[in-house]
């Protein structure tokens, strides 16, 4: 039986990898939780949730993607990493489901977010700022005073940057997922400058053996620590704050 006062998490992307590590993790604490995970196919996300259900804390339960009302904590896992040349469609496709879609489930459901609540976006040091050749760009992507607006103009001008065969003359990276990741991440530090009732934060999961990374060196579940521990560990109140190995860390930084 489920606890009276659960904490009420949403997980998007929870049915494999990463994000059903994330799952096992939260329904295995201590802390009794109401775990509604989401999956763009159903009936892939309903087998996730009654594998999940077999070994669950007293007090905890999980549910598929259901309507509910106020929640304590969005962990925004979904994501794709297509391994193409790139181009101008994969750099919408990975931009609108990376970026923009982290964007339109988070604006959606903040209102929903109950106080002191918190927004987890795993995101990757891939989308480090070290990995964006301009300068120029780097202080766009790092502007104290970047707005929602800024951000989405920066994600246009790479899809456009891309389409006109001018994406390293402007100065970026030829790798559309870590620029999507920039995205993310700088959504994490706009949202949390903008909403100071809700601690928002990125994190990278690291290098995690997934299908989307076969050659990962983690396992989901060591992936799986840093998402976990922003969503339910202390951590003394930061937001708008990137994130790996459970410490933080500054965005600048990454692999090369």
């Amino acid at each position: 039986m489920v606890s009276p006062n659960p904490r009420v998490i949403v997980l998007t992307g929870g049915n494999k990898g990463i994000g059903y590590a994330i799952a096992q993790a939260l329904l295995r604490s201590s802390e009794p939780i109401l775990l509604y995970l989401t999956a763009r196919d159903p009936a892939l996300g309903q087998e996730a949730v009654d594998k999940l259900r077999s070994n669950l804390s007293a007090g905890s339960d999980v549910c598929f993607h259901q309507e509910i009302g106020a929640m304590d904590v969005l962990i925004n896992n979904a994501g794709i990493l297509p391994v193409r040349e790139l181009t101008a469609d994969l750099a919408r496709e990975v931009v609108q489901c990376n970026y923009d879609g982290t964007k339109s489930v988070t604006l959606a459901l903040l209102p929903l977010i109950k106080p002191r609540g918190r927004v987890v976006n795993v995101s990757s040091t891939g989308g480090a700022m070290r990995n964006l050749p301009s300068t120029t760009l780097r202080a766009r992507f790092l502007d104290p005073a970047l707005t929602l607006d800024k951000l989405d103009s920066l994600m246009r001008k790479f899809e456009s940057d891309v389409q006109e065969g001018r994406w390293k003359e402007e100065g970026w990276t030829d790798n559309a997922y870590r620029v999507s990741k920039m995205g993310m991440t700088g959504l994490s530090m706009v949202l949390a400058r903008e909403t100071p009732g809700v601690l928002i934060n990125a994190c990278c999961p690291g290098w995690v053996k997934t299908d989307m990374a076969p050659l990962g060196t983690k396992t989901p579940e060591e992936g799986a620590r840093t998402p976990v521990f922003l969503a339910i560990g202390t951590i003394g109140g930061k937001t708008g704050r990137f994130w790996r190995d459970e410490i933080e860390v500054p965005w600048t930084e990454g692999p090369e």
